[in-house]
């Protein structure tokens, strides 16, 4: 069976975290453990339409897996229509899966897509899956018969006025999906530049007496879209993991671990520590003595040093902190927190969406912070920026700056 993951989009809603689908979970880039659960599904053709910011991550996963796969570049700035104009006809002549590259669902979503493609017995022409929403959530709604069959998906239809309680998440199989290409084609060919013509060109097929059979679930969905996703993300994959410590790392007997930690290979724990919650220590970490982490996500090659406290936070690989707080914050990699410095949490409401209580700072990689610095919440640090000793960060630090103050 064949899949196609988009991971074309520019990410620009995720900085200054760079490529969502390279983001690593639990040591592996998220497009790994994308292509790792459809092949336990039993997806064993894969193609991946990617963007300008990820080919060299893409390829190198591709490389580690050794998987069937073709690899194209999204040609076309139309969204997800541009991604699969992007794929040559010739590709599209056996049923398909298509996977949006950053949502997470559980296995057992995939295992029933499967076993229903695999129905002699199914006779529809698609399958897009349902998110089954208590509440509103601002995506596109299914508006369906009696028998699960597509009628419409309508667009951020407001609070109250939802035609059902099931949200489009894009997991969409095809048995055709030529034919969905060429509806795609036909409505861009009258506006090129038109963004809507993924859910335009399914409509129109409905229009047409093609039939969508709608997949009910009401298990997790991760979708990644800005970087508090990620953190989100992150909890959902060390939940699905659980508890265990790897034989080869060094836990100190006075060190408190408590709940669902995941601890990697040849981590060294030091005396005191406590490490609780859903959290991950990757591979060679050092947690110092009397630190604490709680609820987070540690890349590999960290240091957690002397008196650090980390809550709720995701910290990518090759990251320092020395007797600090970090709270409610997301890093991308190689990003060095100064002794004493700190990341305010507690949010400004006129700042962030009412979803989040408590936001800290969202810092990209390469990022040096100096000692006694304190970063009020919500604050961006762009990739390659370096922050000057004992500032106040009130405002958004721009890539590749020195920020000295005012």
């Amino acid at each position: 069976m064949q899949a196609i993951i988009i991971i074309g989009g520019v990410s620009s809603r995720f900085q200054p975290l760079g490529d969502k689908t390279s983001f690593e979970f639990l040591g592996k880039p998220l497009l790994e453990h994308r292509i790792t659960s459809l092949q336990k599904a039993g997806f064993n053709k894969f193609i991946i339409v990617h963007g300008d910011i990820n080919l060299e991550q893409t390829n190198s996963t591709l490389k580690k897996l050794n998987i069937d796969s073709k690899l194209y570049h999204q040609s076309f700035p139309n969204g997800m229509a541009g991604a699969i104009m992007s794929i040559p006809d010739q590709d599209l002549n056996e049923p398909s899966l298509i996977v949006s590259g950053n949502d997470t669902v559980d296995q057992k979503l995939l295992d029933d897509l499967s076993s229903k493609i695999q129905d002699p017995n199914f006779k529809n022409d698609a399958i897009y899956v349902g998110k089954q929403m208590p509440n509103y959530f601002p995506g596109g709604y299914f508006k369906h018969n009696d028998q699960n069959i597509l009628e419409t998906i309508v667009e951020k239809p407001g609070e109250g006025n939802q035609p059902s309680d099931l949200v489009n998440i894009v997991y969409h199989f095809h048995k055709n999906p030529l034919k969905f290409k060429n509806a795609i084609s036909k409505y861009l060919s009258n506006d090129p530049n038109a963004q809507d013509g993924y859910e335009t060109a399914a409509q129109n097929l409905i229009n047409a007496g093609y039939q969508i059979y709608i997949q009910r679930y009401n298990g997790n969905w991760n979708p990644i879209k800005i970087p508090q996703h990620a953190y989100l993300t992150s909890q959902y994959f060390i939940t699905q993991h659980g508890g265990q410590i790897h034989p080869s790392s060094q836990i100190h007997p006075s060190a408190i671990i408590e709940d669902s930690v995941i601890i990697g290979a040849n981590v060294k724990v030091s005396e005191n520590a406590i490490i609780k919650g859903n959290t991950y220590i990757g591979d060679n970490s050092r947690i110092g003595e009397n630190a604490v982490i709680i609820d987070s996500h540690i890349g590999e090659n960290c240091k957690i040093n002397t008196n650090s406290e980390v809550k709720r936070s995701y910290l990518g690989s090759n990251s320092k902190t020395h007797a600090g707080y970090v709270g409610d914050t997301i890093t991308a990699q190689n990003v060095l927190f100064g002794y004493g410095t700190h990341t305010a949490n507690l949010k400004f409401k006129d700042k962030f969406e009412d979803t989040y209580e408590k936001m800290g700072a969202v810092i990209g990689s390469n990022v040096k912070i100096g000692v006694d610095v304190s970063i009020m919440p919500g604050v961006k640090i762009g990739s390659n920026a370096t922050i000057f000793p004992k500032l106040c960060i009130y405002k958004d630090i721009e890539p590749n700056t020195q920020f000295k103050g005012r």
